[in-house]
C-alpha cells in the first residue's frame, strides 16, 4: 500500500457498487478520472470499470455523494481540511468548475498537493496553513475525508 493510500481493495468495490447505482453521468468521467492514478504509484485493482486504485473510487464516491446533496458545485468556493495530495480536489475538478477549491493543511502536504495539482493543471486551487486561512472568508461548502478522525484532544 502507498504511504497516501488508505483504502483496500475491498473497500473500492464497495465505493464503486455505490458509483454504478447512483453516479449517473458521473460515470462519463472516467477517463479523467483515471488520471488521478497518474502519479505516486498508487496500488491498482482491476475493476470491472477498468484499473483503478481503490483510493481514487473512494474521491469518485465522495464526489457522488456531494453531487447527489448538494447538486451542482460549479462556481463554488470550496475548502477542504486536510486536502492530503490533492485527490478529491481533482476528482471534482475533472467534473465542476468551482471558483475557488482551497486546502488547508500541514506545511509538507500542501506542497504536494502543489505539486500534484499544479502538474495536472487544475486551476483556481488555494494552499494554506491554519495559520494563514482568512477567517473571514465564507465558503459556499466544506469538506474533510478523514482530517477530523486525526485530531488528538
Amino acid at each position: 500500500m502507498t504511504a497516501l493510500g488508505e483504502v483496500n481493495q475491498r473497500d473500492g468495490q464497495g465505493c464503486l457498487d455505490v458509483i454504478k447505482k447512483e453516479g449517473g453521468d458521473l460515470l462519463n468521467h472516467l477517463s479523467e478520472f483515471k488520471e488521478n492514478d497518474k502519479y505516486g504509484s498508487p496500488l491498482k485493482f482491476n475493476y470491472e470499470i477498468g484499473e483503478f486504485s481503490p483510493t481514487t473510487l473512494r474521491y469518485i464516491k465522495v464526489l457522488v455523494e456531494l453531487n447527489s446533496i448538494f447538486g451542482n458545485l460549479n462556481g463554488l468556493d470550496i475548502v477542504e481540511i486536510g486536502g492530503g495530495y490533492g485527490g478529491q480536489c481533482k476528482i471534482i475538478s475533472d467534473v465542476f468548475d468551482f471558483r475557488s477549491y482551497t486546502i488547508l493543511d500541514l506545511e509538507a502536504p500542501l506542497l504536494l498537493a502543489q505539486k500534484y495539482l499544479r502538474t495536472l493543471n487544475v486551476k483556481n486551487v488555494n494552499f494554506l496553513t491554519r495559520k494563514k486561512i482568512d477567517a473571514d472568508k465564507i465558503y459556499d461548502l466544506l469538506i474533510s475525508n478523514y482530517a477530523f478522525s486525526e485530531l488528538t484532544m
